[in-house]
């Protein structure tokens, strides 16, 4: 059984929970040049920043340059990325902020409701009272971060990956190379912004993923592979047919975007080159942190590696 609810918010495996991103969440995405590093620069400035998109997963296979995105990541004077891992937090709020008042039963009809108790009986097993106090995207994202063994589990034989995310192995890097470093966002903000998605939308992407596993599984795979050629056109193809409301795309993306790209710019404004780490879903697109830089005024290029 997984040790207990602050399991799911250790500085260690929170980014899990943003991996669920990449499954649970789409914008609309426009074609971009082919790149997961991109060049920021404004005319007439000599700081040269730099953008990357992540992929919130430890599979090494993800990350087999890293040598290099190191190099231009001790180019710059500041670190950027979504979260500080060394922030610490106030566990209890943001467990409070996880945790339904509501029954879940109580999104579903009791045919509905019958296939989701069968579905988190057979993935989460003993886990499954305990994460049904979830609200529903929660415990979405605790069967994504399962999946991508970023939670530990108690009673069982098989080895866990310890190997770190993207975006742990970036943060530790700039410290190391004493790169000062800036979270984007706050881990709060983050949450709240999951939170402003109702219940009842979320228990809706909750059946959805109880009634199509496989699609999930499989856009997951997709992903992975678009990203490992390192093609945000791909990236782009694989959400075309996805459908979700304005709202959680308006929550999950839009708004965050915004917060990205104006802390990014923020930092650069001060005179310093900025190394900016995000998931990859988050550059593309009309409202997607590159276009934001763009109308910021800021030129930006694809960088081969």
């Amino acid at each position: 059984m997984i040790k207990s609810i602050n399991t799911f918010i250790s500085r260690r495996h929170i980014i899990g929970v943003f991996a669920a991103f990449f499954v649970l969440s789409s914008s609309v995405l426009q074609a971009q040049k082919t790149s997961l590093l991109w060049e920021v620069k404004k005319k007439g400035e000599k700081e040269v920043s730099f953008l990357y998109g992540t992929m919130h997963s430890p599979d090494p296979s993800l990350f087999e340059n890293k040598d290099v995105i190191f190099e231009y990541l001790e180019s710059c004077d500041v670190y950027r990325g979504e979260l500080d891992f060394n922030e610490e937090q106030d566990q209890m709020a943001l467990a409070g902020l996880m945790m339904a008042s509501e029954p879940l039963s109580s999104y579903y009809s009791e045919e509905d409701y019958a296939l989701v108790e069968e579905y988190l009986n057979a993935e989460l097993g003993e886990m499954a009272p305990m994460l049904k106090m979830l609200k529903p995207f929660w415990i979405m994202a605790t069967i994504v971060q399962l999946e991508e063994k970023l939670i530990e589990t108690e009673g069982t034989n098989a080895a866990f990956d310890q190997s770190e995310v993207i975006d742990v192995q970036l943060q530790k890097h700039a410290e190391e190379k004493k790169v000062e470093v800036k979270a984007l966002e706050t881990m709060k903000e983050q949450m709240e912004a999951i939170n402003a998605i109702s219940l009842e939308e979320q228990a809706s992407m909750l059946l959805e993923m109880v009634k199509q596993p496989e699609e999930a599984n499989d856009m997951s795979a997709e992903l992975k592979e678009a990203y490992l050629i390192k093609d945000l056109n791909a990236m782009f193809e694989i959400y075309s047919d996805e459908q979700f409301s304005s709202a959680v795309e308006t929550v999950l993306i839009d708004v965050r975007n915004e917060r990205m790209a104006e802390r990014m710019i923020a930092s650069m404004e001060e005179g310093k080159a900025v190394f900016c780490a995000v998931g990859a879903l988050h550059l593309p697109g009309e409202t997607g942190v590159l276009e934001r830089l763009k109308t910021a005024g800021y030129k930006v290029k694809p960088v081969k590696y």
